[in-house]
């Protein structure tokens, strides 16, 4: 087996690593199991899989269960591009958030074109296609330049010890050996239970949240709202939210009621969508309430349309003066 062999050619260098031959999504989540590969003592976990299945499993370990920090690194595009995803302490942002704001924010075009290749990107790579050099075409060099290099951003971030999640991501310049490295400080998402189908969180990320205060600012007298952006998982029954899109034009807006228009709204949904690589979609709805109050019977009759016209769960999040509060129709999820 490959791990076997790597463990081989380390112990030549007086390293002694242990060797797991199972299924982490599988043992990820059992404490025993668990504890073979990750031991207590422990303050760094690196996955390395390129596997987004493995990367729910990490997301969703406590950090009571688990005291190490987890991290994730992988190549993409050919070799040209890699990441490295540090999470924030206490799990938030957790690494499928990280994840979703990087595709999120990613502004630079030539970041962009290696990110969402449509052969080498991230989204192939997630899916199964691996980040080695048996699978996406790369020399010996690149690999290690890259691999290397993220390697030492890591060991930077592991010395600095900040508390809030952190993107890294280099690439390097066409028809050039000159890689260019950015960093960004990712804080805590805002956590919401979503009353309905048990077990359900929303997951917004600081940018979102800043966002919506902007617009509810901008609408001190009336109810707002918009369209959420980002991912859905029924593996973590978690809705993450890295994005807004604004109100179209014929909404309506009073002290007591918000309606969503519709002018252009489709086109804006799926201009986003494409934007993303294609990994971002509408998961849901938001707008304010003037008083602290949850969901009310038009709310409600609101979820139950939601679920009947998205195929994936979606969420109708409120903000209101002092806290926020997610409703989900029982028949948009399972």
């Amino acid at each position: 087996m490959p791990v076997q062999e790597l463990a081989t050619e380390l112990a030549l260098l007086g390293q002694s690593p242990a060797v797991h031959d199972g299924d982490l999504v599988v043992d990820l989540p059992k404490n025993k199991q668990r504890k073979t590969f990750l031991p207590k003592e422990a303050r760094y976990a690196v996955n390395t899989t390129a596997s987004l299945a493995v990367r729910e499993a990490l997301s969703v370990i406590g950090s009571k269960q688990a005291k190490a920090r987890f991290a994730e690194a992988a190549l993409f595009g050919r070799g040209d591009g890699g990441f490295l995803l540090l999470e924030g302490v206490a799990r938030n942002p957790t690494l499928c958030d990280l994840t979703d704001e990087l595709n999120a924010t990613v502004t630079d075009d030539r970041v962009r074109k290696l990110l969402f290749d449509p052969e080498f990107g991230l989204t192939e790579i997630q899916i199964g296609q691996g980040c080695g050099s048996l699978t996406m075409p790369m020399t010996d060099m690149r690999l290690s330049a890259m691999t290397a290099a993220l390697t030492e951003e890591l060991v930077g971030l592991m010395q600095a010890d900040e508390d809030p999640g952190c993107i890294v991501v280099g690439t390097r310049a066409e028809g050039s050996s000159n890689t260019t490295w950015t960093r960004e400080r990712v804080a805590p998402f805002e956590v919401v239970s979503i009353e309905g189908p048990q077990g359900w969180t929303v997951r917004a990320s600081s940018r979102v949240m800043t966002k919506i205060a902007e617009e509810v600012a901008r609408h001190p007298a009336v109810e707002t709202g918009g369209v959420l952006v980002g991912t859905c998982s029924a593996r973590l029954r978690t809705i993450i939210v890295v994005d807004l899109i604004e109100a179209p034009r014929d909404s309506v807006r009073s002290a007591t009621r918000f309606v969503l228009g519709t002018a252009g709204l489709k086109a804006a949904i799926k201009a986003r969508h494409r934007t993303s690589g294609g990994t971002l979609f509408d998961v849901g709805t938001w707008h304010s309430h003037l008083a602290d109050q949850g969901p009310s019977a038009l709310d409600r009759a609101t979820a139950r349309q939601l679920a009947a016209e998205r195929p994936p769960p979606s969420v109708l999040l409120i903000q209101a003066p002092t806290r926020l509060y997610a409703l989900m129709h029982n028949g948009a999820a399972t």
